[in-house]
């Protein structure tokens, strides 16, 4: 066999080459393609390609199985169940949105609704329970319980709302549940609450038709009912039988406190009321309120804030509790407690927020602080009260920063809203005299022993009588 040399390295080349081994040189163009020790490009055969192909199909199917492992755990795992771990955590805020996401694609999923509601109770969010709790409700309207949580959950709301609600959901409770005493009783109280006195007793009567009317606290309600309606004689009879036969109920007690209090017999009320917190009553609250504020009447100032101050916490939502412990802390002279406790109520928008800032201004003007008493009566101007006192503490507060001018004409519009009110005219009179206008001076002071005398004969009555009987000898000796 002919053998050749390579162009380029003259090593031995056989017959047919078309590399040399040797350098690399393609031996058709004397160009070097691969570097010596190199091995040209294998041919990759079909038994290969298919080992490549299989391979290739195997990794795919792998990350196949993984995704779809991925996407069946997503699926088989329970939202409810990881919200409630999530809660148990501490992370009540997640399974929230958790279930929030969750009960907009399943709304039917009545568990997903009760732990709504009873995270949304933990988060102080009532409005939010009730609602979710309602819900869980009418997917099993045969299980009362969910709306009794809904019911309590409402009872967290201001104003009139809550009772609302309470009223609307419990009258389909006992629509449903005739049998359910605690629906009807709780019916009864909100009815009470929203003062459908009229409603309240009807409900009562439809319980006892029903044969859930029976228990002490039931007949207590529809004692204090019929009172509300205008048969204190009648109400009082039924609920002194009450007591005798359940003489260590304190609802009855209560209910009977109440009654005579509507009749105006305070003193038997108040040992009815007193006997009642002695029984436990579970209206304590109410008890201890109204106890409260025949104490402040009687001038017992320190027993009222005994009483007031738990009737505050155990009422949160009555406005009466915290304005009534603050006037009894004003009267007992704690003026520094009673100021946090009207600034409270002032920047809160409650019934009683012009009062509170009014009693303000009252007790920054005895600690000469005139800026803040202003300032105190502008806040009771812009919640919308405009009364005769008022005025008239805008008019001293005028007169002691010297605008005289300002000050008679806030007395005069003091006796426009109110001829009758006597500190108006007390104060236009003392205006008048420092003026040195006499005999105007003396006419308002004698309207203002007037008045005073037969609202009970209080204030500066006798003082002022002298300091008249002293001007007119001033102006009979001039």
């Amino acid at each position: 066999m002919t053998t050749k040399n390579c162009p380029n390295c003259k090593a031995a080349v056989q017959p047919g080459d078309i590399i040399c081994v040797a350098c690399g040189t393609n031996l058709l163009t004397g160009q070097i393609v691969l570097k010596p020790g190199g091995e040209p490009p294998k041919r990759v055969g079909r038994r290969a390609r298919r080992s490549l192909l299989w391979g290739g199909a195997a990794v795919l199917i792998a990350a196949a199985l993984v995704g779809l492992g991925a996407g069946a755990a997503w699926l088989l795992r329970d939202p409810v169940e990881t919200a409630r771990k999530m809660a148990v955590s501490g992370n009540s805020l997640d399974a929230l949105a958790l279930l929030q996401k969750h009960v907009e694609r399943r709304p039917e999923d009545r568990n997903a609704r009760l732990l709504q509601g009873k995270l949304y109770w933990q988060a102080n969010q009532p409005d939010r329970a009730a609602e979710a709790l309602e819900a869980a409700y009418r997917q099993q309207e045969e299980d009362v319980t969910p709306a009794l949580m809904a019911v309590a959950a409402a009872a967290k709301l201001g104003g009139q709302e809550g009772p609302k609600r309470q009223a609307a959901l419990l009258r389909d409770v006992v629509r449903r549940h005739p049998d359910s005493q605690r629906a009807w009783h709780l019916l009864a109280l909100a009815l009470g609450a929203m003062g459908l006195h009229a409603d309240q007793a009807a409900a009562i009567k439809d319980a006892g038709q029903a044969g859930a009317a029976s228990g002490t606290s039931m007949g207590a309600l529809s004692g204090v009912s019929r009172g509300l309606e205008g048969d204190l004689e009648g109400a009082e009879k039924s609920l002194r039988t009450l007591t005798a036969a359940a003489p260590d109920n304190g609802d009855a007690a209560a209910a009977l406190g109440f009654v005579l209090s509507l009749q105006g017999r305070e003193d038997e009320a108040a040992g009815a009321l007193e006997g009642a917190l002695e029984r436990n009553t579970t209206v304590s609250g109410q008890v201890r309120l109204r106890l409260g504020l025949a104490e402040l009447r009687r001038g017992n100032y320190e027993r009222a804030i005994s009483l007031l101050g738990p009737a505050r916490t155990e009422l949160p939502d009555d406005p009466r509790a915290p304005f009534f412990h603050a006037l009894a802390l004003q009267n007992a002279g704690l003026a520094e407690e009673a100021l946090t406790e009207f600034e409270r109520l002032s920047t809160a928008s409650g019934p009683y927020a012009g009062q509170a800032a009014l009693q303000m201004a009252t007790l920054y003007l005895k600690m000469d602080s005139l800026d803040r008493a202003g300032a105190s009566i502008r806040r009771a101007t812009e919640l919308g009260l405009s009364s005769a006192r008022m005025l008239t503490l805008q008019g001293r507060v005028h007169a002691l920063q010297g605008n005289n001018g300002e000050a008679e004409e806030s007395y005069r519009r003091a006796m426009q809203a109110e001829p009758d009110y006597p500190a108006a005219h007390l104060e236009m009179g003392l205006l008048q005299v420092s003026r040195n206008a006499l005999p105007e001076g003396i006419r308002e002071l004698e309207r203002y022993v007037e008045l005073a005398r037969a609202a009970g004969g209080g204030g500066r009555v006798n003082e002022i009588e002298v300091l008249v009987s002293q001007l007119r000898q001033t102006m009979q000796a001039s």
